[in-house]
């Protein structure tokens, strides 16, 4: 059985079909909804879409500023170890000398928090069941 209902898509050829498996919400509401707008819901859709890009835009430009700060640190501390400075020391060592703890923890803090996340989030599963 093929029915058609409004056509939010234009340039979509199946736009507006209705499928087998959603005919038991057309018998709840036999006439649709009666407050339906197909513009509305047009928009409402596009602005989401217009939404989410925008919000990915901001994640990826906050993410790769935090890689290009840490790219720059490892290559100052490889050039300062290739020039032969800290050479008795082990690479734990000279990384410590070279940044110091606190800025080498806070470097080491994105993948820190990830896996603690981890293990919170598993130990709760294990919690739960």
């Amino acid at each position: 059985m093929k029915v058609t209902g409004p056509k939010l898509y234009k340039n979509l050829k199946h736009s507006g079909e209705i499928s087998d498996v959603d005919f038991k919400y057309m018998y709840q509401k036999p006439d649709g909804d009666i407050d339906f707008s197909a513009d509305h819901n047009h928009k409402v859709i596009e602005d989401t879409i217009k939404k989410t890009k925008a919000r990915e835009k901001q994640l990826k430009k906050e993410y790769m500023e935090k890689v290009e700060e840490r790219i720059d640190a490892s290559v100052y501390f490889l050039k300062k170890l290739a020039s032969g400075a800290y050479e008795s020391l082990t690479p734990h060592e000279a990384a410590l000398k070279y940044f110091g703890r606190k800025e080498l923890a806070r470097l080491r803090g994105e993948q820190i928090k990830q896996e603690l996340m981890a293990k919170i989030a598993m130990s709760s599963k294990l919690m739960n069941n």
